[in-house]
């Protein structure tokens, strides 16, 4: 009933702690059910959202019950509930599910609904799922960066991972002179071109300026590409500009 989702949801928003445990006693034993529903997942993100983890731990282990958390992430909406716990539960709670995740991170990354997960759990997870992610990453980086999907992934990548592991990620794509510019005319993959910019350092950004300067003829051609272009362009007219 997506009326009566709605009222819990204000009632969740409204009430005080002790209330709200009430609200969500009912759902003891129906998580599951209520996490495949298009209305009641989103009476789980609210409460999730709103009330403290300890009183709905049952969340978790009923989730558990329920499946594997990669089967979750690929659930249209066990995983924004999935999400939502991510965002705020504590991580030692979460253990199996950053550790499920993390090992099928190229799996889940080049899914339509995984992928958002796997880009929650580079930004919400702990270090030891950052860096099995970012494995992943370079493992298949031509992959990442050429799916819509993954290629998300691949910008919380570069945006989450460790210093070290992000450098090792834009080493990686640009060994594979072309995929830059490929990715650069894309209108999903833009955004993660000009996170490399702004990650690499060194000799790298000038290697991704000159991959993407090489393909200005296909760039051009794009409103993204040519944005990037431009940008491109005067980094390098800075760069060697003579000093007075």
């Amino acid at each position: 009933d997506p009326q009566g989702c709605r009222e819990v949801q204000r009632a969740l928003d409204e009430v005080g702690g002790a209330e709200q445990e009430m609200l969500m006693r009912e759902m003891r034993g129906h998580v599951a059910k209520a996490m495949q529903s298009p209305n009641a997942n989103h009476v789980l993100q609210k409460a999730i959202a709103v009330m403290w983890p300890a009183d709905i731990s049952f969340i978790v282990t009923e989730l558990l019950q329920w499946g594997r958390p990669c089967a979750l992430a690929r659930h249209p909406f066990g995983c924004r509930v999935l999400e939502r716990l991510l965002e705020f539960f504590p991580t030692p709670w979460l253990m199996p599910f950053h550790i499920d995740i993390a090992e099928n991170a190229d799996e889940l990354s080049k899914h339509s609904y995984g992928n958002f997960v796997v880009q929650h759990l580079l930004e919400f997870g702990d270090d030891v799922a950052r860096r099995k992610i970012a494995s992943a990453v370079r493992a298949d980086i031509v992959g990442f960066a050429t799916s819509q999907n993954a290629c998300g992934v691949l910008d919380k990548a570069l945006t989450y991972a460790s210093a070290g592991d992000r450098q090792l990620i834009a080493e990686e794509l640009l060994a594979h002179r072309g995929v830059l510019a490929q990715i650069a005319s894309k209108r999903w993959g833009a955004s993660c071109v000009e996170r490399l910019l702004t990650t690499a350092t060194g000799q790298l950004v000038i290697e991704a300026h000159e991959q993407l300067l090489e393909g200005a003829e296909a760039l051009q051609r794009s409103a993204p590409g040519r944005s990037i272009l431009r940008a491109a362009e005067a980094d390098r007219a800075r760069r060697t500009q003579t000093p007075l």
